[in-house]
């Protein structure tokens, strides 16, 4: 069975990091801090706010943003752990 991932980050280094890491990972969700893409799918994946998660268990976080930094810090103010970027 894959490790379920969430991808933050559901722009152009999303969409390559989900065709790079489908096959290896179960993708459940993109996640954004841009409102207008929550609810929106990509590559047939819903997109979902951060606020959401924290209520995944046993999820992973890929950050696929160009925005990491902030990102990695926005993810340890939440108490969102383990993460990656990619």
């Amino acid at each position: 069975m894959k490790e379920k991932v969430v991808l933050f980050g559901a722009s152009t280094r999303g969409r390559i990091a989900f065709n790079a890491l489908k096959d290896q990972y179960d993708i459940s969700y993109f996640c954004d801090n841009d409102k207008n893409k929550w609810g929106s799918t990509v590559n047939g994946v819903e997109v979902v706010p951060p606020d959401q998660l924290k209520s995944l268990d046993n999820t992973k976080v890929i950050i696929t943003s160009m925005y990491d930094k902030e990102i990695s810090n926005q993810l340890d103010s939440m108490g969102i752990h383990p993460y990656k970027t990619v």
